[in-house]
């Protein structure tokens, strides 16, 4: 494994604007990376090396996309409502 060293990240962080930018921040990202790709939970857990469920939920942040294979997952149709003037427009 390729270790990171800590100038190539500062400079890496003063390039972007992003300061302080510490290595640990990066878990974040990569955490929520691996699910987003479909990496379960209970593997990402194990990769991680953390204890508990919920610490990978803390660190696997994750956008709305994730979410847009299971919008339309299931269909709505509103039943329209029939008032007395809707009847009216009709007969006329």
């Amino acid at each position: 494994m390729t270790q990171v060293d800590k100038r190539t990240l500062d400079r890496a962080a003063i390039l972007s604007g992003i300061k302080p930018l510490k290595f640990h921040d990066l878990r974040h990202t990569w955490a929520s990376w691996h699910v987003q790709s479909g990496t379960p939970l209970m593997v990402l857990k194990e990769l991680g090396g953390w204890e508990t469920i919920e610490m990978v939920q803390k660190y696997a942040h994750l956008d709305a996309g994730h979410l847009a294979n299971y919008v339309n997952a299931t269909e709505f149709t509103p039943h329209l409502r029939h008032t007395k003037d809707s009847d009216k427009k009709k007969a006329a």
